[in-house]
């Protein structure tokens, strides 16, 4: 299944990639539930800086195979389609990548999950629902 949009083609390997990483952004905002983890900090650092350093990219490929080319070709076309932003933040050696508001947009509808207008529509429904009650 191709996903054609603003004249750009993408194909299931390009959609996938830019669901995986709204799976790997959503992660990181997931509730923290025990504070004295080990993990806390870094997950609150991590979210802290999310908006202006991204995730760190791990393509899971062998270093300089095809496949890893391949998905960095993917990367680019996601960069050039308006879906994502990497970033290499000062003194991070590692790449950075994060989603764009319209590439959160578009991941959220290709993984068939609520955007977040739906999220607020919701909230402002239970709430009226809520003051109508009292």
């Amino acid at each position: 299944m191709a996903i054609h949009r603003k004249g750009y083609d993408m194909d299931d390997e390009t959609s996938g990639l830019l669901i995986r990483l709204l799976a790997e952004t959503d992660a990181l905002y997931l509730p923290f539930r025990d504070p004295t983890a080990t993990w806390w900090a870094f997950g609150w650092t991590m979210r802290r800086h999310y908006p202006t350093r991204g995730l760190p990219w791990r393509s899971h490929e062998r270093s300089g195979s095809a496949a890893a080319k391949a998905t960095e070709r993917k990367l680019k076309d996601l960069v050039d389609a308006g879906s994502i932003k990497t970033l290499r933040p000062r003194g991070i050696k590692t790449l950075c990548v994060r989603l764009t508001d319209e590439g959160d947009q578009l991941a959220r509808a290709l993984a068939d999950i609520p955007n977040l207008d739906c999220g607020v529509a919701t909230v402002k429904e239970i709430a009226r629902q809520s003051q109508t009650k009292e």
